[in-house]
């Protein structure tokens, strides 16, 4: 068994892989999750991939070091280009930002219909992927929120189907976290209801306020309230 430094994102993307016969792991940087993959036996053939062929060595040497491991693949490519049929049953998307997904994800379109589950680790603007995700046929069907390194991250797994969320908190901060009362959620929002509270004060006592920024400032307020409905914190 390899020893390796795994991140609380990493473990919990691993926890919501399924068993499958393919799994590619798109920007796979050192290649943990292909290595845990790999161990845990859950997948027949993994597949890794990154735009840099420096990171991609640096999970062939430790693939040399441990001939045991033999079913993951390495492959220099710039998102889904180099992915080939058979296509995988479970892609994993992580450690960018939301809009690098969804270019990912255009560039690919067609290919991408063929892939059962998606999984996204997005760095930012997590709302944006969302309303993505269902303009274009896909379905949310998991979703979890991890706290590390300061910072909260979400993780979504998805599938091609139909889904529109009706509300802002919804799509803002994840519709199966709140109604699951997810804690970290639950923190999150506390954080942004006194950062935005806070920013709302020091806008009052302005001189030359912006009344745009003002009226952004509170509609981000009654969607946290709208979200906090869910824990009965208002």
């Amino acid at each position: 068994m390899i020893e390796l430094n795994a991140s609380k994102r990493i473990k919990e993307i691993l926890q919501m892989i399924p068993s499958c016969k393919i799994v590619a792991d798109i920007g796979t940087d050192h290649g943990i999750l292909p290595i845990l993959l790999a161990e845990s036996g859950r997948c027949e053939e993994i597949i890794a991939t990154d735009i840099s062929r420096e990171s991609l060595d640096k999970l062939v040497k430790k693939l040399e070091e441990n001939p045991e491991i033999n079913n993951i693949s390495t492959i220099v490519s710039d998102g889904l280009s180099k992915i080939t049929e058979p296509y995988p049953d479970v892609v994993v998307i992580s450690g960018m930002g939301s809009r690098l997904i969804i270019k990912i994800l255009e560039e690919a379109s067609d290919k991408a219909k063929q892939i059962k589950t998606f999984i996204f680790q997005p760095n930012t603007t997590v709302d944006e992927l969302r309303v993505y995700l269902h303009d274009n046929g896909y379905k949310i069907i998991n979703e979890a929120l991890v706290y590390e390194n300061n910072r909260f991250y979400n993780i979504l797994a998805t599938e091609r189907n139909n889904e529109l969320y009706n509300s802002k908190s919804h799509y803002k901060y994840g519709k199966l976290l709140l109604e699951n009362r997810n804690e970290n959620l639950r923190k999150h929002l506390l954080d942004e209801k006194n950062r935005f509270e806070k920013l709302f004060k020091e806008l009052q006592t302005m001189k030359n306020k912006s009344q745009v920024r003002i009226d952004e400032i509170v509609e981000e307020l009654e969607i946290i309230a709208e979200a906090l409905n869910y824990y009965e914190i208002i």
